[in-house]
């Protein structure tokens, strides 16, 4: 089935060094720092994050030199 049958109209490629079509939108918007409206203008709620302590409680197991259970403990004292 082509693009034209299913009622779809083929997207238009700008192409890498074209002028902005969007002159007066700041090239942060959409992103969560900067200038021009952050991620919350999607509508989506922020995905979870998993705590830094948590990341590193994984590679405890693998941990040789003992730095990582330092880290470990240290973020754990932050509370991250």
């Amino acid at each position: 089935t082509s693009q034209s049958e299913m009622g779809m109209a083929p997207s238009q490629i700008t192409p890498l060094y074209a002028p902005s079509e969007r002159p007066d939108e700041p090239i942060t918007a959409g992103i969560a720092m900067g200038e021009g409206p952050g991620p919350e203008v999607l509508g989506m709620r922020p995905t979870p994050v998993e705590k830094y302590s948590d990341t590193l409680a994984k590679l405890l197991p693998y941990d040789e030199s003992g730095e990582i259970a330092i880290l470990y403990q240290d973020f754990i004292a932050r509370g991250l």
